[in-house]
């Protein structure tokens, strides 16, 4: 195993040293690290927009759980307001009922 790996080390170092010289290779060592940094101007300009999209979704859907607050509060209200009044409509049979007993 140590005898291939120090082969192939060996290999790849007698080709760099056979190209090193070579003028197709000294611009591809200077064009390599810009092809990089735009790579990471993309994935930046990528991230952003991501950003901005999430940012909306967050405000959609903080919007719409407002609303849904809001609309669970007027249901609440609406279910004690119902309830209230069953109550009472309860309380006008019982007495309703009872005196109705009584006069018999």
């Amino acid at each position: 195993m140590d005898r291939v790996a120090l082969s192939v080390i060996q290999r790849n170092i007698r080709r760099w040293l056979a190209m090193r010289n070579w003028q197709w290779w000294k611009l591809y060592t200077r064009v390599k690290p810009l092809l990089t940094q735009a790579k990471a101007e993309d994935e930046m300009r990528k991230m952003a927009e991501d950003y901005e999209a999430t940012k909306a979704e967050l405000a959609k859907i903080s919007k719409q759980k407002k609303e849904l607050e809001e609309q669970n509060v007027v249901l609440l209200q609406q279910k004690n307001d119902m309830f209230m009044q069953m109550q009472a409509e309860q309380v006008c049979w019982l007495f309703g009922l009872n005196g109705a007993s009584n006069t018999d």
